[in-house]
């Protein structure tokens, strides 16, 4: 028996089982699953800490704003200085 393709890359022969397609699973037929009490907790922090992430963007965004405003306000009072 020659070579498979497997046995080249990986160092072991071919099995045949590998080109069979695994068995279909018809998702109306599995149990709903509810999320349990972790699950919750988790996604409540993933929550909380997206809204902190955007209270800090907001936050830095405002800041940033702020500088600009002073920055203005100095070229405008040097600009209006030497008239």
């Amino acid at each position: 028996m020659g070579a498979g393709p497997t046995e080249a890359v990986l160092g072991f022969p071919h099995s045949p089982i590998s080109h069979q397609s695994p068995p279909s699973i018809d998702p109306s037929s599995q149990p709903a699953v509810a999320p349990t009490l972790v699950d919750e907790i988790i996604y409540s922090f993933f929550l909380l800490n997206m809204q902190i992430l955007i209270h800090i963007t907001s936050a830095v965004q405002c800041k940033l704003a702020f500088f600009r405003l002073i920055s203005l306000s100095r070229q405008f009072d040097v600009l209006t200085r030497f008239n």
